[in-house]
């Protein structure tokens, strides 16, 4: 799909307890920063909420956490009430899995049904409707509160505020090291909401 068709597709509106929403999002100006680390699986698999749904082990009994800052700069007319926003992404690299019992490697995933994606563990924003909007429409543990970043063409340092006391709950900052440059790229995403498991598509060029 080329960029100039990215964003022909149909839309409909839906409303939350903010205002109304166009779906699906459109994103035309977003800065992001992608991270991941490998954790410990048996920690990593207690936090998912649903047996369905398994974190994906790696060798070493590891599972992959991803972390990721993001800065929406311009959506467009996206209905009522969603402004541009900052928000924080911590997810695991997860899959269905048939039996509740069993665990799921890498070679479990190959079938459409185990797509890989990430089960989303929290994600603060910055905004009451983007906070709404993914609550109230996909199950995104979403909540409100100031976001920090600080982007540079070497380095990044952002910090997410305890929407309580203002103190910084999380922070990341470090250089950028050398790579090569890459294509945007999608992804998928995986919430309950409802008692439903969500698998949601990101489309990104």
């Amino acid at each position: 799909m080329a960029a100039k068709d990215l964003f022909d597709v149909k839309r409909s509106t839906w409303e939350t307890s903010e205002g109304l929403i166009d779906l699906p999002l459109f994103f035309y100006d977003s800065t992001a920063v992608l991270t991941s680390f490998l954790c410990d699986h048996e920690k990593v698999e207690a936090l998912l909420a649903d047996e369905r749904l398994a974190a994906v082990k790696l060798p070493g009994e590891k599972a992959m956490v991803a972390l990721a800052f993001y800065e929406h700069r311009d959506m467009g007319e996206m209905g009522v009430n969603l402004e541009p926003y900052r928000e924080v992404i911590i997810g695991v690299m997860a899959g269905l899995r048939e039996d509740p019992g069993k665990g799921l490697s890498p070679s479990d995933t190959q079938a459409k049904d185990k797509e890989l994606g990430l089960y989303i563990i929290d994600l603060p924003v910055t905004t009451a409707s983007a906070g709404a909007a993914g609550l109230e429409l996909w199950g995104y543990p979403k909540f409100v509160t100031e976001i920090q970043c600080e982007f540079s063409e070497d380095s990044f340092a952002g910090s997410v505020l305890d929407p309580g006391g203002g103190d910084s709950i999380l922070t990341l900052t470090g250089p950028f090291g050398q790579g090569a440059s890459t294509p945007a790229m999608g992804g998928i995403t995986y919430t309950v909401h409802d008692g439903a498991v969500l698998r949601t598509a990101l489309e990104c060029r």
